[in-house]
């Protein structure tokens, strides 16, 4: 089996509607994602510890892939004061 490793930008922070447990566990239990982004991400996955949020056409791809393992959701979108366009 092969497996790949993920390099995510990193594009801001959790938001404080965010509900979830410990960010040490792994992978971190989530209930509700909220990123505040501080700049507009370049790529179509995105990363706060550990968990993920991909663009609309990356989402569309994985679930016309087969592959398992991951679970696609709603996720909060906010920028921050630092936001730069």
């Amino acid at each position: 089996m092969k497996y790949y490793a993920l390099g995510t930008q990193a594009v801001g922070d959790f938001g404080r509607n965010t509900i979830m447990g410990s960010c040490e566990d792994r992978p971190p239990k989530v209930e509700r994602f909220h990123i505040e982004m501080d700049r507009w991400p370049k790529d179509d996955i995105i990363e706060v510890c550990a968990t993920y949020a991909v663009s609309e056409r990356l989402a569309a791809q994985l679930k016309a892939s087969g592959l398992t393992g991951y679970k696609l959701d709603e996720v909060e979108v906010t920028t921050s004061a630092d936001f730069e366009e």
